[in-house]
């Protein structure tokens, strides 16, 4: 566990070079020019001073981290970070490389500089990295979008099944011209509009191995196809279901309940599943995400949550009701729990005090097993 670092002084902040950047090779690797310069160029609202630059080739987290003084001392309001290849590759824990990227997050913001996070990219040629990859990326993903960090995921645009897709990377861990280019979209998207969540891709099949140990997608908890799933049932009673198009595919359609309050705890539960049919182990931790809508709420009389039903009459992993449920924002619903003797289910549960018709909706649950991905 990483000590508690008291906060750099803050400089003024400047409009010169206004995104620093630290990392490793894959932010500053300059095959057709650097991923954040051509995000920067693209974007027209940013620059970047090339002394601002502060990434090295073949840094770990942990030097990454060492790195945040000098980017705090460049003055600038955000900075951009990438980092894990290189733990990876030289065997450090994947659970050392994510207390090192939430260290470095928090010491940032503590510093008054926004961070923006530069996503894990595949692995070309070795299965066990390019798994490991792909684990630290769905947890930087989740984790990110509850903390509210920006967060640039490339994966989608350059990977295809156990790697890069066909002329995207050089080497099998750094991109191409090509690969960059694509990957600067997704950066340029998030830094003209800091709260967009980025696209899971294929990154959920990714991080799947031959017995489903890593990760549980919509799917295998309820996926939500055209029609109202039966693997989801109703919690609470008066709600009516539906399946909504989605306008991003890539998180796939809606699964909304509507009612009329006030209602106590109404909303969606997947099919339970044993822990053997998981591939799980009592103890283990997991992290839930969800991405929920509402509209039609009086703000400040809803709230929703997300937890894990881990069996036994008990429910682990509750997370803290949002207050004040904001009309047509997306959110994002995430805790981390500890499996019980199952079988675990999915929940997702809306309480309002409000009278008025009401609608809560939620898209592409994930549930992933960070204790058997290493983290």
């Amino acid at each position: 566990m990483l000590s508690y670092l008291a906060p750099l002084p803050t400089p003024a902040r400047t409009s010169d070079g206004n995104l620093s950047v630290i990392g490793d090779s894959i932010s500053t690797f300059i095959a057709g020019g650097s991923i954040v310069q051509r995000a920067a160029n693209r974007s027209g609202r940013y620059r970047v001073n090339p002394s601002h630059i502060l990434g090295v080739g073949g840094t770990r987290t942990d030097q990454i981290l060492a790195t945040v003084p000098a980017a705090v001392a460049t003055g600038v309001r955000r900075c951009v970070v990438n980092g894990g290849t290189n733990d990876i590759a030289q065997g450090i824990p994947v659970a050392t490389a994510r207390a090192n990227l939430i260290e470095t997050w928090r010491r940032l913001r503590a510093s008054g500089v926004e961070p923006v996070d530069l996503g894990m990219l595949p692995n070309q040629g070795d299965g066990t990295r390019h798994k490991q990859h792909a684990a630290l990326q769905l947890w930087r993903q989740l984790y990110c979008a509850r903390e509210g960090i920006a967060h640039a995921n490339g994966w989608p645009s350059v990977a295809a099944a156990g790697g890069y897709a066909p002329g995207m990377n050089v080497d099998g861990v750094h991109p191409s011209a090509l690969g960059i280019d694509a990957i600067a979209g997704e950066l340029q998207a998030v830094l003209d509009n800091p709260g967009r969540l980025s696209p899971f891709g294929a990154l959920l099949d990714e991080t799947t191995d031959a017995n489903g140990l890593l990760c549980r997608n919509a799917v295998s908890f309820g996926g939500v196809g055209t029609a109202v799933p039966t693997s989801w049932f109703a919690v609470g009673s008066g709600a009516t279901y539906a399946v909504e198009a989605a306008t991003d595919g890539s998180f796939g359609n809606w699964l909304s309940a509507t009612f009329t309050g006030p209602v106590t705890n109404v909303g969606f539960q997947g099919s339970g599943q044993s822990l053997s049919a998981l591939g799980w182990t009592t103890g283990d931790r997991v992290a839930i995400g969800c991405r929920v809508r509402s509209t039609g709420c009086t703000p400040g009389t809803l709230k929703t949550r997300v937890f894990l039903n881990g069996g036994s009459g008990s429910s682990n992993g509750f997370l803290t009701y949002d207050e004040d449920q904001v009309n047509g924002l997306d959110q994002w619903l995430y805790t981390e729990a500890t499996v019980g003797a199952g079988p675990c289910a999915l929940m997702i549960q809306a309480t309002t005090t409000g009278t008025a018709i009401q609608k809560v909706s939620i898209q592409r649950p994930v549930v992933f097993n960070m204790t058997q991905a290493g983290l």
